[in-house]
């Protein structure tokens, strides 16, 4: 009974997504936005023109080697050698359709692997409200990179916890052919690989094993002992090395194999590079959280929770150190507002997007917006620390919270898409909710994902510019 909910749970996702993939076809047939370069880039694959590369693409070909060898079978069987039909928009889309149920069952399997004695049917229910995370979720109805991404790095994550080191790092590579910057997440699954071996290899010393792997990072003051524990871990691993060195070889082949891309591309962007040129954009990180904190409310958010923020920061207020800290994040935090806040072109020519509408209505109504912001944005972060601190390490929160920093820090574009896979290492670590808030999250998500693809679909609009032409609001 309890694997007859469970397969219910996943074919009723696939299904209802499927149907609205099906519904997505039928309203916009033709390539939209950047799917004009990803489908022209997988049709040539499907032709056998290997040679040819889409200049406006700035990813390399992962996605559209997959969706060849997908539609290698119904090319054969229709006899369709060029993938007229096999290789259509349409049937492209169904790519990504099936990456994201395949996803649904890594988030299953890594629920699992953490929660430990749950019941099938409540890891089911869970990983379908993540799976339902609205900005994936909506373009993954799209013809676009970020399933694929997406699902290659989270399986390696999978395949790490279960100690198949070779496997994880051969599937982060292939994340690597869909997205270059999941290097970076790279670190986060050899990490948690290196912490899983810690945890399972006999031989250690209790306290060693505890202090590496089983002191949240809540437990500890960080301004008091925080530093001190890392200074600890670190001599533990370097007392250690033999247990965790050896296990660490094929995550570092795969940053090898993309510091010899970056020699040899001379950068990390493919294509068009005139609009893609990396920078100092620390206001990103701000952005994130607040995203983070606000897309799962219904998990981290309490009526009292303002109340606990402000009675957090009083209790502190006695000490010096704290207030010395404190004042100090506060002047960085809008030193780096004022310094190396960026418009990049796109966000300000594109009314397509809805970061396009949060840039004008919010960032750009008053000067002082972007400073009157900071507050919410400590707020964000108190929410989002307070919850997984209470599950991770703080070894691991500093290296999530620097991939995180890594990979938006030097993006000169504010783009959603960008804070997917934050989210998904954050959703996926956080201790199990109890599950009325789950239910709100679905509901929540089964919202904003109906508001979403009624936008698409049903308001569409025309620039004078283009007349006849619709365009569609999107994330």
């Amino acid at each position: 009974m309890v694997k007859l909910i469970a397969a219910t749970c996943w074919a009723t996702f696939s299904a209802v997504t499927w149907l609205l993939v099906h519904l997505v076809n039928r309203r916009v047939p033709d390539p939209y936005m950047d799917e004009k370069f990803h489908v022209a880039q997988a049709q040539a694959y499907c032709r056998g023109d290997y040679g040819y590369w889409e200049p406006k693409l700035t990813t390399p070909p992962g996605l559209y080697v997959l969706s060849t060898l997908l539609s290698a079978p119904l090319r054969w069987y229709y006899a369709d050698p060029a993938g007229l039909w096999a290789c259509s928009t349409t049937m492209l889309r169904y790519t990504n359709w099936l990456l994201l149920v395949a996803l649904y069952g890594v988030a299953v399997a890594i629920l699992r692997e953490r929660n430990p004695g749950h019941p099938q049917r409540r890891l089911f229910f869970e990983a379908a409200s993540i799976a339902s995370f609205p900005v994936l979720y909506f373009v993954s109805l799209l013809f676009y990179t970020d399933a694929g991404s997406t699902f290659f790095i989270v399986l390696g994550y999978y395949l790490g916890l279960k100690r198949w080191h070779r496997l994880a790092a051969l599937s982060c590579f292939v994340s690597l052919t869909f997205r270059q910057t999941n290097a970076v997440w790279t670190l986060l699954v050899a990490v948690n690989a290196l912490l899983q071996e810690v945890r399972r290899t006999p031989g250690l010393p209790d306290e060693v094993r505890r202090r590496i792997t089983a002191v949240p990072a809540l437990s500890l003051n960080v301004y008091y002992e925080g530093i001190d524990h890392l200074v600890a871990v670190g001599r533990d691993f370097l007392a250690h090395r033999d247990v965790w060195l050896p296990h660490l070889v094929p995550y570092a082949a795969v940053e090898a194999c993309f510091i010899v891309f970056l020699v040899l591309n001379r950068g990390i962007v493919l294509g068009d590079r005139a609009h893609h040129v990396a920078g100092l954009h620390f206001p990103q990180i701000y952005y994130c959280a607040a995203f983070l904190a606000a897309i799962m409310a219904p998990l981290l958010f309490r009526l009292q929770s303002p109340l606990g923020f402000l009675i957090y920061t009083a209790k502190y207020l006695r000490s010096t150190r704290f207030i010395g800290l404190s004042v100090l994040l506060i002047v960085g935090t809008a030193y780096s507002i004022h310094r190396f806040t960026y418009e990049h072109p796109f966000i300000l020519a594109d009314n397509r997007h809805y970061s396009f509408y949060v840039w004008k209505d919010i960032y750009q109504s008053h000067p002082s917006v972007r400073y009157a912001l900071v507050p919410g944005y400590f707020f964000a972060f108190w929410l989002l620390s307070r919850v997984i601190a209470t599950q991770q390490t703080l070894l691991w929160c500093l290296i999530y919270l620097a991939c995180t920093a890594l990979t938006l820090i030097p993006s000169p574009l504010f783009e959603f898409r960008y804070f997917i896979l934050p989210f998904y290492f954050f959703r996926l670590n956080m201790p199990l909710p109890k599950v009325h808030r789950t239910a709100y999250e679905l509901v929540w998500y089964t919202v904003v994902n109906y508001a979403t693809l009624y936008l698409f679909l049903q308001r569409p609009f025309e620039w004078f510019q283009e007349p006849g032409v619709l365009q569609r609001f999107m994330w």
